[in-house]
């Protein structure tokens, strides 16, 4: 098969933006496997004095085919419906969306880098032709808050995810969501 791939990034911030959009995007066609994938994962950043405000809209599947299980799609995870466990629903395509409010509360001590943060996120997502939790029907919707940022060892969040169908989550989540 091909892969082909799109990476357009015009954050001002490599991890943790304050400003400015990403696309980000993906075809895989297997020529034996008798299926393809596409990912489309759209994002902005806006902040408004102290504020920050973040959207995302993700959608993945395949146009022809269904996907196998070892290439599925999957919804679950911290920013990603965070009150289900990482990749709790697989399936065979999914929507997804998040709107996060983040304020930066202060800097961290000279000498190390970043924002510290408070943020709270609204997120949906469906997940069809579900391999897992074939019982969840519909969007799923949780909401997530958080306090993090940019640290000597990466981006570190410390939140709680809750959603009305999921298992809620608290996270200690050390990288990029």
């Amino acid at each position: 098969g091909f892969l082909a791939k799109m990476d357009f990034d015009q954050f001002d911030r490599l991890y943790d933006p304050t400003r400015g959009w990403l696309a980000r995007g993906s075809y895989f066609y297997s020529a034996g496997g008798g299926y393809d994938k596409a990912d489309l994962d759209l994002r902005a950043a806006e902040s408004f004095g102290d504020y920050i405000l973040q959207g995302r809209i993700r959608g993945a599947g395949s146009f022809t085919g269904a996907l196998p299980f070892y290439d599925a799609v999957a919804l679950g995870g911290f920013l990603n419906l965070s009150g289900f466990a990482r990749n709790q629903i697989i399936g065979e395509s999914l929507a997804y969306g998040n709107v996060r409010l983040e304020k930066i509360v202060g800097r961290l001590p000279a000498g190390l880098r970043g924002d510290m943060r408070v943020g709270l996120a609204l997120e949906g997502g469906k997940v069809n032709g579900r391999y897992t939790e074939t019982e969840l029907n519909g969007w799923q919707s949780s909401i997530t808050a958080y306090v993090g940022g940019e640290t000597p060892i990466g981006m570190t969040y410390l939140g709680y995810g809750y959603s009305p169908n999921g298992i809620n989550n608290f996270y200690l989540f050390i990288g990029t969501p």
